[in-house]
């Protein structure tokens, strides 16, 4: 488990990572599924049918979809 100091200008009414995702995505989605938000990648690693469990953050180059 880490920790890191993000800020994104989306703003989840949670305030977990899990609730940012399953905001995006209106519930909580499959591992894999991944979407940008403010220049970094959100990927979902693990997840249940209720929570998502581990993300894998990356930062994206200008211009990736």
């Amino acid at each position: 488990k880490h920790r890191m100091a993000l800020t994104f200008a989306a703003r989840a009414e949670g305030e977990t990572i899990g609730g940012l995702v399953a905001e995006h995505f209106g519930s909580v989605p499959r591992p894999g599924e991944s979407f940008l938000c403010d220049g970094w990648r959100i990927t979902v690693r693990r997840a249940t049918r209720k929570r998502v469990r581990e993300v894998l953050i990356e930062p994206v180059e200008e211009g990736a979809k």
